[in-house]
């Protein structure tokens, strides 16, 4: 919601020149500042174009992109370095230093100024913080190229919010950002509505986040669209999703996802799977009939768990209601077999998909558990039309469960011979209605010794 400052100022008066091929850093920055040391203000971003490096917002501050404003980011990595040189705030040595990585991944959650967590705009422990955007407005992070970045290519996030709380995002469109488009950490109380995102890597992370809301947005993006764990009280709603990857790689405690649309044939390529000289120039690709760049989304609901962060709070209360999906491979991929790096930290303990309507799915669900915590997946009203090359012999590859809920499901296009294939010591216990399945699926329910199994006549 907007900030009713009296202060307001616009970067022009510090400076910024609108269609400049030289970096506005140091005036958007200084518009910035002087709001903050005269207690917090906005700060409004006219129509043009403003190239910059990074910023960074501090407290009782809000970035207002007037209608047709466009922020665009530098092409340089070198340019995002902000903590680092931060004189009016700086930070402690530590959080700058000791950055551990596996695969060119940070793993140390504490460390918020090191490289990876650089961004276009930065906040650090901050509070009372708002990024408006009107109509037209753009923030570009334009895939900018890092050869020493993660996975090798990969530049700063758009936005990066780490230790704040009371954050409002309202309006913002990012483009091509060069990694994440919202990269977000240890905060309270963080709201975005009506944004969208085009392009570039994963859309909307947060991770060690209490507090969350997501409404009204549109996420077209070339990785996951939501993602992150160890989150406490989340809402995500009425948004439209299109990705590459997951459309949720996500987890929490009382979560609950509702009125989404799910369309698996991204716009927007796999940025992963272009060559070295299309990283490097930041081409956008829209090219779906190039066999070697992926558009279509692996999965719509996949757990994530991995060890940069402790999880304190069991991963729990998981809800996710009256969505479509449509072109996923997978609807449910939980794997905590321990061959995935995402998803090796505390497993899930239940999970529930109500009034779902799921068409075109071409692999079978995953729901592999843990050994000593099973878990519960509960399945109602849920409708899944199998695609026409689905020849899997199972709808679900199950292990460790607790317990499989069905009420009110129906398949379509399943020829295999069993419905719940179960490969782990604890068979847990399925309840199902067969006739709820439709007349491919009667019910004829048997046991085994390694699987539960619901026979196809």
């Amino acid at each position: 919601m907007m900030k009713n400052y009296k202060l307001k100022v616009n970067i022009l008066d510090f400076g910024a020149k609108t269609g400049s091929n030289l970096l506005q850093t140091e005036s958007i920055q200084s518009a910035i500042d002087y709001c903050f040391k005269n207690g917090g203000g906005e700060i409004q971003i006219p129509a043009g174009e403003f190239i910059t490096g990074a910023i960074r917002l501090r407290s009782n501050i809000t970035l207002h992109l007037l209608e047709d404003a466009k922020l665009i980011g530098s092409r340089n990595p070198n340019d995002y370095f902000i903590l680092q040189k931060d004189i009016i705030e700086p930070v402690p040595n530590y959080i700058l230093t000791n950055e551990t990585k596996i695969n060119g991944r940070s793993i140390d959650g504490v460390h918020y100024g090191k490289k990876w967590f650089n961004s276009l705009i930065k906040v650090y422990n901050a509070k009372n913080i708002a990024i408006i955007g009107e109509k037209n407005s753009i923030i570009d992070g334009r895939d900018c190229y890092d050869e020493n970045g993660e996975e090798g290519f990969r530049g700063p996030h758009c936005i990066s919010i780490c230790k704040s709380k009371n954050i409002d995002i309202y309006g913002i469109t990012i483009v091509n950002s060069a990694n994440w488009a919202y990269c977000i950490w240890s905060c309270k109380n963080v709201t975005c509505k009506n944004s969208t995102i085009k392009a570039g890597h994963d859309g909307f992370d947060v991770f060690d986040c209490e507090n969350v809301l997501v409404e009204d947005c549109d996420f077209y993006t070339g990785d996951d669209c939501i993602a992150g764990y160890a989150n406490y009280k989340v809402r995500i709603s009425n948004c439209k999703l299109s990705s590459t990857c997951s459309a949720f790689r996500f987890a929490g405690t009382n979560v609950k996802i509702s009125n989404c649309k799910v369309e698996g044939n991204s716009k927007f390529v796999h940025r992963y799977t272009l060559t070295k000289d299309e990283k490097i120039t930041g081409k956008l690709l829209s090219d779906l009939e190039n066999p070697n760049h992926r558009y279509r989304m692996k999965s719509f609901y996949t757990y994530y768990a991995d060890n940069r962060l402790e999880i304190i709070k069991k991963p729990s209360k998981i809800t996710i209601e009256n969505c479509t999906v449509e072109n996923s491979e997978k609807f449910l991929h939980y794997n905590y077999s321990g061959n995935e790096t995402w998803q090796q930290n505390r497993p899930l303990y239940d999970i529930s998909f109500k009034n779902i309507v799921v068409k075109n799915i071409s692999m079978p669900m995953i729901a592999y558990g843990s050994q000593e915590e099973p878990f519960t997946l509960n399945l109602e009203s849920v409708d899944i039309l199998l695609s026409n090359n689905y020849t899997d012999d199972c709808l679900i590859r199950s292990a460790n469960l607790k317990s499989v809920n069905f009420n009110k499901v129906c398949v379509k296009n399943f020829n295999g011979e069993t419905v719940v294939k179960n490969y782990g010591e604890n068979k847990g216990k399925i309840a199902i209605n067969c006739s709820d399945f439709g007349n491919e699926i009667k019910s004829a329910i048997k046991e085994t010794k390694q699987e539960f199994v619901v026979d196809c006549i």
